[in-house]
């Protein structure tokens, strides 16, 4: 049965992006932000200088959004890690991936970016037809990259400073 279930899996999110089903829409505060094919044509080839994202946050600086989540691992030093680092802190609102190696040991993100982010795993078990339809909630200490980003957005929705009286349209996500 298991095939089954994984092709009907399949069909509901192929129906749900035709916009078949009226007002089945996903959630509108959710942007990903992809590296795509034009993205590799205009910034050159993965991986890309720590820079480039110490550059996208500095320009949403202005609106900033109540989480940020990076699924890319950085598990290297470079020189650009103390400037990304300064950003990620002044932004306060971001979630960094860990991973595992084939041994099943942590890929560690490199010690000043780890300091001022949140961290949540991306470890991905894909099922036998490659494509991932579940996750592990906690990865040792570490939970999913979005749980931690929902956590990380119900903090942010906490810590707003509005004037006394004002109603705070976004309510946080239960879990």
């Amino acid at each position: 049965w298991q095939p089954l279930e994984r092709l009907g899996y399949n069909l509901l999110f192929q129906i749900n992006n035709q916009g078949i089903f009226k007002n089945q829409t996903w959630d509108q505060r959710i942007a990903v932000i992809a590296i795509d094919e034009a993205s590799l044509k205009a910034y050159g080839r993965f991986p890309w200088k720590r820079d480039r994202y110490r550059e996208l946050l500095a320009k949403i600086a202005p609106t900033p959004p109540h989480a940020i989540a990076f699924d890319i691992l950085f598990p290297e030093s470079t020189t650009d890690d103390q400037a990304f680092a300064e950003e990620i802190a002044f932004n306060g609102s971001v979630v960094l991936a860990v991973g595992v190696d084939a041994q099943n040991q942590a890929i560690a993100v490199v010690p000043p970016l780890a300091e001022v982010a949140s961290l949540g795993h991306v470890v991905a078990r894909p099922d036998v037809d490659g494509i991932m339809r579940q996750t592990s909630l906690y990865e040792g200490e570490y939970p999913a990259l979005a749980i931690t980003t929902l956590q990380v957005y119900n903090q942010s929705l906490t810590n707003l400073i509005v004037p006394e009286g004002t109603q705070i349209k976004e309510k946080p996500v239960n879990l």
